[in-house]
This record gives structure tokens, C-alpha cells and sequence, in this order.
């Protein structure tokens, strides 16, 4: 006699083929060639679960005072996972900006104004504005590196785009 998980648990095996996928900016979602978000295709999420590490999470909050602030995610396009709560989010009608720091600059603008004493920040993103002061949080999952899709790539701009970029975050997190 052989135990029953030898004769009928087995692993289910993923397809040979996924699914191909390509990013909607202005849903801010991987979509599925019919338009569907790529999150609703399980042998997607499976394949993709299977190839990536685990991430590491490292959340940035503020509170929001009772107004509807913006949910920052900074992860890469191609990021299924974030597709869920970025979904999640759009249910919940929260404002949420996705950005691939290696998109900045480019797809991506910072723009910062220090005038009597006051910071006021902005960023920039397929034509999504938002002002630091309406940032809600800021999850960290997966971003590239600052400056790596830039036309003219160097090991300063990546570190100045660094600068700016996480300089902005937390002086905004931090008042100014």
C-alpha cells in the first residue's frame, strides 16, 4: 500500500507558455493583450512567483489627517505582485502614483521650490502630478536602479538622481 499523498498530491506543474503582458501607464497595471489587468491571470501570478525572489519591504508612512492623500509605490513596470495592490487600491478609490525610480529622468520629473523657508516638492509621472505634500505613504518593493533607463547613463547622474529623488522623499516625510 502506498500513502495517499504519493498516489494523488502531486505539484501542480506551470506552463511551458505565460501569457503575454505589457504596463498601462494610465492605469498604472500590467494588462493582458485583451485588457484585462494581468493580476486576474493565475498561471501568470504563478510563473512570476516562481522566477522572483522573495522582496524585501521597507514601508515609508506619514498620516494623512483625514484628507485623501497619495500612495506612493516605488517598484519597476514589470512587477505583477504590485499590480495587485495597486488594483486593491484603485477599489478603494486611494490616490496611488507608481514610479521606477530608473525612470527618473525621463518618464519621470522632479521639480523642487525652497522659497522663506519652505520645501515644496513635485514628481511627475505619465502625466500624474504629485505634490510631496499630498504624499500619504511610500512602499519601497522593487525599484531599479535611479537613472538606468537615461539616455546618457553614468555612475554621477545615477547618484545624483538618488540624491534628488530620496532627498525629496524624506524631506517630506520629515517636514521640510
Amino acid at each position: 500500500m502506498r500513502p495517499f499523498t504519493l498516489n494523488y498530491a502531486r505539484p501542480r506543474v506551470l506552463p511551458a507558455v505565460v501569457t503575454p503582458y505589457r504596463y498601462d501607464s494610465s492605469m498604472q497595471l500590467n494588462v493582458l493583450p485583451d485588457g484585462r489587468p494581468a493580476v486576474s491571470d493565475r498561471e501568470l501570478l504563478l510563473a512570476a512567483a516562481r522566477r522572483r525572489p522573495p522582496p524585501v519591504h521597507r514601508p515609508i508612512s506619514t498620516t494623512d489627517g483625514g484628507t485623501r492623500m497619495t500612495v506612493l509605490i516605488l517598484t519597476s513596470e514589470q512587477d505583477v505582485t504590485a499590480d495587485m495592490v495597486v488594483a486593491e487600491l484603485h477599489l478603494r478609490s486611494v490616490p496611488v502614483m507608481r514610479l521606477d525610480p530608473a525612470d527618473v529622468p525621463g518618464k519621470a520629473v522632479l521639480s523642487a521650490d525652497y522659497a522663506h523657508g519652505d520645501f515644496d516638492g513635485h514628481l511627475s509621472v505619465n502625466g500624474h502630478v504629485l505634490s510631496m505634500g499630498g504624499l500619504r505613504s511610500v512602499w519601497v518593493r522593487r525599484p531599479g536602479e535611479p537613472a538606468a533607463h537615461a539616455s546618457d547613463s553614468s555612475s554621477w547622474l545615477t547618484a545624483e538622481t538618488r540624491q534628488a529623488l530620496y532627498g525629496m522623499l524624506y524631506s517630506a516625510r520629515h517636514g521640510g
